[in-house]
């Protein structure tokens, strides 16, 4: 009996193996949902369209769209590009969360919940925070400084991840601090994601308006999913892995133990 007992926990996974196994999946998890989200955005990039006005001008009748209704449409397309993010980080972290943990249910749960809080947050966060950076958009014509931006980005993409560690938590198990310890991991990487985002996104495309809220090339809204999710992956693992690999402070996130294994042991 004793001989089986030492053998099983000899057997068992050390805090470094397991805080590996946490960050491998919640950076694949990160890297899968980055570019997913952007699939689907392109695909609904232009989902909603301003409705063309004709009116008669000095040189003839013109048709166009207004200049608010263009904002309108603008900020509408800008929300549902960050819903569908904030979903699929949502859901990519729950499902990693609960297979780190050797549990498919317990990962489809989680992934639920992180599909829907995520897309609600994201989607509120947008919604509220857009007409901010318009407001202070026409104030200040002149001199647009990255502040607004960046606090436009940090706020929504600071939700998103949010709600996306909360999801990789739930799905992992192990009480209230685990669970807040990933939703703040979460967090604090979109919040990195928004800094470095805006401090390198007109570098890197000039042209692609980074300032606003949803940019306006393929290329410059890749760059920006992929940074929001994996720097929110990496916030999660930075929290939690490096949490869980302390033998003294961490707890075990190993699968249910196999009933067949005790009888035997027994």
């Amino acid at each position: 009996m004793e001989h089986a007992e030492t053998a099983g926990s000899a057997g068992r996974p050390g805090p470094a193996r397991r805080a590996d196994r946490l960050a491998i999946w919640a950076l694949g998890a990160g890297l899968v949902a980055g570019a997913v989200a952007w699939l689907v955005g392109e695909a609904t990039v232009q989902t909603f369209r301003p409705k063309m006005v004709t009116m008669d001008t000095p040189v003839g009748r013109m048709t166009a769209a207004p200049a608010e209704e263009v904002k309108r449409t603008d900020v509408m397309n800008a929300a549902l590009a960050f819903a569908v993010q904030g979903a699929c980080l949502g859901l990519a972290l729950g499902l990693a969360g609960g297979l780190a943990r050797g549990s498919a249910r317990a990962g489809a749960a989680a992934g639920l919940a992180g599909t829907i809080l995520g897309g609600a947050l994201a989607l509120g966060a947008s919604l509220a925070m857009q007409p901010v950076y318009y407001s202070n958009l026409q104030l200040d014509q002149v001199d647009q400084g990255l502040g607004m931006p960046m606090l436009v980005h940090g706020v929504i993409w600071g939700a998103a991840g949010l709600a996306a560690g909360f999801a990789f938590g739930l799905g992992l198990g192990g009480g209230r601090t685990s669970i807040a310890r990933a939703a703040a991991g979460g967090m604090l990487g979109a919040l990195l994601a928004a800094l470095l985002f805006e401090a390198t996104g007109a570098i890197a495309f000039p042209m692609a308006a980074t300032t606003r809220p949803l940019s306006l090339t393929p290329g410059s809204r890749l760059m920006a999913k992929l940074m929001v999710s994996m720097l929110s992956a990496a916030g999660v693992v930075a929290l939690v892995a490096g949490w869980t690999a302390s033998p003294t402070s961490g707890p075990e996130f190993a699968p249910p133990p196999d009933p067949a294994a005790g009888a035997h042991a027994a």
